[in-house]
């Protein structure tokens, strides 16, 4: 039989010996504390989400009886379950925003609008006023990066201190987005005022520069960290449109330069052997290349071959002639569009960093995929055919690490 829990009273409260608990039947979790030097504090035991993203149980501190009354610390309990439950942050529910003043109800506790749906009126309203092409580039990149963080969570609980916390992850995997999205911030924060969803702009307080840190423009056309990486490969499973998302997708995995994926011909791939051959024409050093094909590779051009037209021969026609490739900045918008501040050649200085940081891979072989013209010791210039089968089981190794980083193994 189930221990009957009664609720707390004074005077049950005030004959506690040292190191007993009691807690209170009235509110699940609510509970009181004689400590070794006699004095009283209220405890409070919930479950919510902690920093691995598990649902655990939390114990927090409401004070010391008896300046924190019964009556006060009910109250709190009441508004605390409240906040949690519409989103708010266990540090901001604990912290502030009236969630323990003893004159407060749970009943009276103004939640307000979350900033999902703040976000959606600013947008509409925005939409507007912006080409369309910024417009879904700007509200990409709140998606990506704070929507996650804050849908459910009630914009008036929001400070510019939670804002910054964000904004130096970010800016640790891509300097210049931060930028642009404090600036976004700033805006919504301000059209959220002028409709009466917040009290003041707490974005408006921000320094970028002082708060976020200064921008090294030098670092704006590669993706070069894992967690970044990882984002920009979930946000691309969404992309609509199959054959740019199957272009970006080999620009990944592949890291070839525009002219070389753009004009690809199916004639160039050689299934059987696992490789893609490119002729010299189309490279930079004028030299024959060879792509040796990862098996996942291998899988993207059987499904681009679905999206073949007739006897086409270009594997990334455009929709205006069969006989022309898609243009040059087709690849490198769709990644802005996306919400990322990198082109499509940039995947280059992708697998050099993570390649070299990451994986180790040896630096000829590196050397010898992006068909650079680095003499070996032996002073034998780039060969097309070079260590192909070491190079082909390090593209199905760089292919494993971008689907891991996908599906966040």
């Amino acid at each position: 039989m189930a221990k009957l829990v009664h609720p707390l009273s004074d005077a049950s409260i005030q004959r506690l010996v040292i190191g007993e608990k009691k807690t209170d039947g009235h509110c699940k979790g609510l509970m009181v504390e004689r400590m070794k030097d006699g004095r009283i504090f209220w405890r409070i035991k919930f479950k919510a989400i902690n920093d691995a993203g598990e649902l655990a149980w939390t114990r927090r501190s409401l004070g010391e009886y008896p300046e924190t009354t019964l009556e006060a610390a009910r109250k709190a309990h009441k508004r605390l379950y409240k906040a949690l439950e519409s989103g708010w942050s266990i540090d901001d529910a604990i912290k502030g925003n009236g969630i323990f003043e003893p004159g407060n109800n749970a009943e009276d506790l103004d939640l307000g609008e979350s900033f999902g749906s703040v976000f959606e009126l600013w947008a509409e309203n925005r939409k507007n006023n912006k080409s369309s092409k910024a417009h879904n580039t700007d509200c990409q990149r709140i998606k990506n990066y704070i929507l996650p963080h804050w849908k459910s969570r009630p914009i008036k609980s929001i400070t510019a201190a939670d804002a910054i916390t964000i904004l130096k992850k970010v800016y640790q995997n891509t300097e210049e987005t931060s930028h642009r999205i404090c600036a976004l911030l700033k805006d919504l924060w301000s059209f959220a005022k002028l409709w009466k969803k917040v009290d003041e702009n707490e974005m408006a307080e921000i320094n970028a520069l002082r708060d976020i840190g200064r921008v090294n423009r030098k670092n704006f056309d590669a993706i070069t960290e894992p967690k970044e990486l990882a984002l920009f490969l979930k946000t691309l499973d969404g992309y609509k449109g199959e054959v740019v998302k199957i272009a970006l997708t080999l620009s990944a995995h592949c890291f070839l330069r525009s002219t070389e994926l753009r004009y690809g011909r199916w004639s160039e791939v050689d299934f059987e052997e696992k490789r893609w051959n490119i002729p010299a024409d189309r490279m930079k050093m004028k030299q024959p290349h060879v792509v040796p094909l990862s098996e996942f590779v291998i899988l993207q051009l059987r499904e681009l071959e679905k999206y073949r037209a007739g006897d086409g021969e270009l594997m990334f026609p455009s929709r205006q002639s069969s006989s022309r490739p898609i243009s040059d900045m087709i690849l490198s918008t769709a990644i802005h569009r996306m919400g990322f501040e990198a082109t499509q050649h940039g995947f280059r200085a992708t697998f050099r960093t993570l390649g070299s940081e990451v994986l180790e891979f040896p630096n000829h072989l590196q050397e010898h995929q992006l068909a650079h013209a680095v003499k070996d010791p032996n002073g034998t210039a780039y060969n097309r055919t070079k260590h192909l089968p070491q190079r082909l089981a390090m593209m199905n190794a760089w292919s494993e690490y971008l689907e891991c980083l996908r599906e966040g193994v």
